[in-house]
């Protein structure tokens, strides 16, 4: 299982290589993609992006549920991060699953407090 975060997706709406090619090759591989609700509420407009919303047919929607926000919050407490950022760091985590992200720097002080968070730049 991959986990994605908000900018990957927007780098696929841009038309990145990087980024269909992190989506090309884990359907490839046969992972399963991981999206915390929290990615899809950063991403989704309305009307839906074409390219957006094709990326995520493939992908497993991860809810923020009460346990979830707790250890997100837990996070923001420690690290001072936005709370968005700790629930995808969070989502990625329970799942077990590597945070392919855009937003490196930003994540490192998540992965410092989660130590299961498994991160992979853009």
């Amino acid at each position: 299982m991959i986990a994605l975060d908000s900018g990957l997706l927007i780098a696929v709406e841009r038309r990145s290589l990087a980024a269909q090619k992190v989506l090309d090759t884990a359907v490839e591989d046969g992972d399963d993609l991981l999206v915390s609700a929290m990615v899809l509420a950063e991403v989704w407009r309305d009307p839906p992006s074409v390219l957006i919303a094709r990326a995520l047919l493939g992908c497993r929607i991860e809810p923020v549920d009460p346990r979830l926000a707790r250890a997100a919050g837990a996070a923001v407490g420690a690290t001072g991060a936005g709370a968005s950022d700790a629930i995808i760091a969070a989502s990625a985590a329970r799942a077990g699953a590597p945070l392919v992200t855009t937003d490196i720097d930003d994540m490192r002080c998540l992965a410092e407090h989660i130590d299961v968070l498994r991160l992979v730049p853009l």
